[in-house]
């Protein structure tokens, strides 16, 4: 329901927007949003009283995972293009 939404009102459109205009490279912007879903996720499931900081402490283990999928991904990309 939420993605809807987001989708009607055009904020979708309009964030796009906003991280295209950034003088990002595309990489860096995909290793932020898996970082801030996996903030979100743990945030959703933990009980109240934990405190962020153990949330991010938590997290980077899955992040670096993560960073290594992308570095894997990117490196055996070639592999699967013909």
């Amino acid at each position: 329901m939420f993605s809807e939404l987001l989708s009607f009102s055009g904020v979708t459109r309009e964030l796009v927007a906003i991280v295209g205009e950034l003088q990002m490279p595309p990489i860096i912007v995909m290793i932020a949003i898996l970082i801030a879903m996996g903030l979100f996720t743990m945030k959703g499931v933990v009980p109240k009283d934990v405190s962020l900081k153990s949330i991010y402490k938590a997290l980077f283990p899955f992040i670096g995972l993560d960073i290594l999928l992308v570095a894997v991904i990117i490196a055996i990309h070639d592999l699967f293009i013909t």
